[in-house]
């Protein structure tokens, strides 16, 4: 998440470069930012959502708010806002899972 949080200037600037070259490139670029953004270890406490997951999210919706639906970074902080909100619901669903466990035993 820290080439995004980082080198926001950076990667205004290069998506539109890149998608100056082509579709190919823009997607290529966009995939590689979004893959260095969610991946990495993460840790937290059983059915709480991940810290790192938490500050993308909402990382990706500050910067969705300061940009066009036609700007070369928007399905890219869509992507990105889409993927920490499953995260995170998957790791409270898996809480409540543990507390219906815990309550039936």
């Amino acid at each position: 998440m820290r080439i995004v949080s980082n080198h926001e200037g950076f990667i205004g600037q290069a998506l539109p470069l890149a998608r100056s070259i082509g579709r190919k490139a823009h997607k290529d670029f966009s995939s590689a930012i979004f893959a260095s953004s969610v991946s990495g270890v993460r840790s937290s406490t059983p059915g709480q959502p991940f810290d790192a997951d938490v500050r993308l999210k909402r990382l990706a919706e500050e910067r969705l708010e300061r940009i066009t639906r036609a700007g070369s970074a928007y399905d890219l902080y869509v992507a990105m806002r889409d993927h920490a909100a499953h995260d995170i619901e998957r790791q409270l669903a898996g809480g409540r899972r543990m507390d219906e466990e815990d309550a039936d035993a």
